[in-house]
């Protein structure tokens, strides 16, 4: 046994014991390391879950709201991981974020910790909700059915026991200006309406910690902060989720190795977004006048988590910076989990949905757009998981007519028409890297107008898109250029005609794709540090 895993062994036998009010024993512990033995009765699982994290944080378009929102959800986590809510030992926690968690309690605690759960996210959010699960600990099939076991109970619950919509507004009563939703309680003072504006409890208390999170972790007051230009501009969400994490959990057969690997997993996530967040430039505090007082305060950081922990996460971002940034996070959680003593071997990786629009476009159907963009890179995944361990979608809205119903995964429905495709969406992470040498050849040697020239050619069929391509290699020199370096420097790439065109329609997984057309999507949307050092 590792060092570490003895010491974190020895933790959790310390917290069976305080629930079980025993002292630690061979049994306890052997039941800790091998996740089978005839550990005494009294000891189980409670298992927890709040229901709709996203319909909370983002049912309304306030950046304040939706932040104070992920900062109340942020704060259960911490005051449950701690275990003194719960009136437990931290040792007693396997593991706590995202709005669930697991812990290790008698059965009398856990039934006055299942009443605290409710209470707590109740109190605290005023609208939120979770569901509770208790399973016994003691059972002949070990650690692993257990667990099986608990989340079984735990969607069971949530089917029957899931909350009620919220009662109708009757038509006579004002309702709230921040979401819409709920019925005014109270007239609130803001900067936007200084006679008071109606809120409801709910977003009355968001915004309160919302503002008291601006002020001392200086995050951005609003989208426009956000956005890639000084006034309008564009800013995006970014939707992403671990691939293979329930599998590698449902295998696993030891307490240790459940709280090892789900504390690994957040922390790897949460560790490299944090890392990518400064390499981009979206964490760095400047030095800005204040016209209010003769010193200097500190401007925010550009950017939001709303939702990060275990392994989902919703950024908003800057639209210029958003795919690259989630090319960047997939490739570092996928890279991460393979140099992770912890992780290694279960060939963790995660995919991705972009959405990008202007910074007026609500963030709550740009959530929707990036969720079902998500949902197509997952199913890539799906489709082969022996190749395809990481994936990525995006899309840039440039209208507010709806979209969600009408995104098609085009590669996988016309993969068997022969033809040429106009998208190669959703990316696997090798063909995103290839993507991102292409496009940043392609956007240094021709121009805008020359790409949209070459899309109208390309919709005309493959007959007119060849022959296109071979005039322009053979009458401009920064063509045959372009094709030079899309070749990757072969020689003798412009004395073949069918090499020129597959320089311009490469092959992704198979597939003849024109990605110049998914390039055009992003052309105004991309950025990466590379960059500036190039410039």
């Amino acid at each position: 046994m590792e060092p570490l895993e003895a010491v974190d062994v020895e933790r959790l036998v310390v917290g069976i014991s305080r629930a079980l009010g025993a002292p630690p024993n061979e049994e306890i512990r052997r039941y800790i390391a091998e996740g089978q033995g005839a550990i005494p009765a009294g000891a189980c699982l409670l298992a927890w879950d709040a229901n709709s994290v996203h319909g909370y944080v983002f049912d309304t378009t306030n950046a304040t709201c939706i932040r104070g929102a992920s900062t109340c959800l942020r704060k259960i986590d911490e005051d449950l991981g701690q275990g003194r809510r719960l009136g437990v030992s931290p040792e007693q926690i396997l593991y706590s974020g995202g709005g669930s968690g697991m812990a290790l309690m008698s059965r009398q605690r856990a039934e006055a910790s299942e009443a605290i759960l409710h209470q707590t996210f109740a109190e605290r959010t005023l609208v939120g909700t979770c569901t509770t699960a208790v399973v016994p600990l003691d059972g002949q099939e070990g650690f692993r059915g257990r667990v099986e076991e608990v989340f079984r109970t735990l969607s069971h619950n949530r089917f029957l026991n899931s909350p009620d919509a919220e009662p109708a507004v009757p038509f006579f009563v004002e309702r709230c200006r921040v979401c819409g939703r709920r019925a005014a309680a109270r007239p609130a003072k803001r900067f936007s309406a200084p006679d008071g504006r109606l809120e409801c409890e709910p977003c009355y208390q968001r915004i309160q910690e919302g503002r008291q999170s601006r002020r001392f972790e200086r995050e951005p007051a609003d989208f426009q902060d956000i956005a890639d230009g000084p006034e309008g501009g564009f800013y995006a969400v970014v939707y992403a989720d671990g691939n293979g994490v329930g599998r590698l959990l449902s295998r696993l057969t030891r307490p240790i190795e459940y709280a090892r690997t789900s504390r690994a997993i957040d922390h790897l996530l949460g560790t490299t977004v944090r890392a990518l967040a400064e390499q981009y430039g979206l964490a760095s505090v400047e030095e800005e006048e204040d016209p209010q007082t003769p010193r200097r305060r500190k401007a925010a950081g550009r950017y939001q988590l709303p939702i990060c922990g275990g392994d989902d996460l919703v950024a908003i971002l800057p639209g210029k910076v958003a795919v690259p940034f989630a090319r960047d996070l997939i490739s570092g959680i996928q890279n991460g989990a393979d140099e992770s003593p912890i992780l290694r071997g279960a060939r963790l990786g995660a995919s991705a949905g972009i959405a990008i629009s202007h910074v007026k476009f609500p963030v709550r159907h740009l959530l929707s757009e990036a969720e079902s963009l998500l949902k197509l890179s997952k199913q890539r995944c799906y489709k082969d998981p022996e190749n395809v361990r990481s994936a990525l979608s995006f899309s840039a809205i440039t209208d507010g007519s709806p979209r969600a119903e009408s995104i098609k995964l085009e590669r996988l429905e016309e993969a068997g028409s022969g033809g040429v495709l106009f998208s190669g969406r959703p990316y696997s992470l090798n063909e995103l890297e290839t993507f991102s040498r292409r496009f940043r050849a392609v956007r240094a040697g021709v121009g805008k107008s020359q790409l949209y020239a070459m899309l109208r050619h390309a919709k005309a069929g493959p007959a007119q898109l060849r022959s296109q391509i071979l005039y322009q290699v053979g009458r401009q020199k920064e063509w045959r250029e372009l094709v030079g370096q899309l070749s990757q420097g072969s020689a003798d790439v412009l004395s073949d005609a069918d090499a020129c065109v597959e320089a311009v329609v490469p092959k992704y997984d198979g597939h003849s794709i024109f990605d110049i057309a998914d390039m055009l999507d992003l052309y105004d949307h991309w950025y990466e540090p590379a960059e500036a050092g190039e410039a």
